[in-house]
C-alpha cells in the first residue's frame, strides 16, 4: 500500500490501472463510448471515456481514455489506458507526428521513428522509411499492435480529442 501511495504522489494522482488492482473496495466504472477507427488490416480501435471511482471511507477517482483493439473477428485483443493528465502529451505527440509526416521526404537509406509511451506502457509510434509511412498503437505486451494508415492519423487525433471532451463531461458528473 505504501508503494501505491508514493507512486500516486510521484505521478500526480492514482492511475486508472492502479485503481483497478485494488482489493477489498467497491470500484464504480463509468464508461462512455466515443467512437472508433478502422486499422490497416480491417481491425478496429474503439475509444471510450472512463471514470473509475472507489466508493467508501476514502474516495479516489481516476479519469482517462480506454482504447481497445479488436481483431478482424471482433475479439478484444488489447487495451491502452491513457490517464487524463497524459492526454495533452498524447495529443501533442499526434500533432508532432502529423507535422513530421507532412513535411518529411523519404531519402534513400534514411529512417525516421517517433514514439510516445504512456505510464502504463501503451505506445503510439510512427515509422518512415523507403517502405513508406506507418503509424501504430500498441500495448506494453510485444505483438499487440494496431497499424493505422498514416494519412488517417488526423482521425485518431479527432477520436482522442472527442474522448477528452466527453471525459470532461464525465468528470463533472462523477458519483459524489
Amino acid at each position: 500500500m505504501q508503494d501505491m501511495a508514493s507512486n500516486k504522489l510521484e505521478q500526480g494522482g492514482m492511475r486508472l490501472s492502479q485503481l483497478l488492482l485494488q482489493r477489498g473496495v467497491i470500484v464504480v466504472r463509468e464508461t462512455s463510448h466515443v467512437g472508433s477507427q478502422v486499422g490497416e488490416r480491417g481491425d478496429i480501435l474503439l475509444a471510450d471515456a472512463v471514470t473509475h471511482t472507489i466508493v467508501g471511507e476514502s474516495k479516489e477517482t481516476c479519469h482517462g481514455i480506454h482504447l481497445e483493439h479488436r481483431d478482424v473477428d471482433g475479439d478484444a485483443d488489447f487495451v491502452v489506458l491513457i490517464d487524463h493528465d497524459e492526454l495533452e502529451g498524447f495529443l501533442a505527440a499526434i500533432d508532432f507526428i502529423l507535422f513530421a509526416a507532412g513535411r518529411s521526404q523519404v531519402q534513400a537509406g534514411v529512417r525516421t521513428d517517433i514514439g510516445f509511451t504512456t505510464r502504463d506502457g501503451g505506445r503510439l509510434g510512427f515509422h518512415q522509411g523507403e517502405d513508406g509511412q506507418r503509424v501504430w498503437l500498441s500495448s506494453c505486451d510485444p505483438g499487440e499492435t494496431v497499424y493505422l494508415p498514416a494519412n488517417e492519423l488526423g482521425n485518431l487525433r479527432k477520436l482522442v480529442q472527442d474522448a477528452r471532451t466527453h471525459l470532461a463531461g464525465l468528470m463533472r458528473s462523477t458519483i459524489g
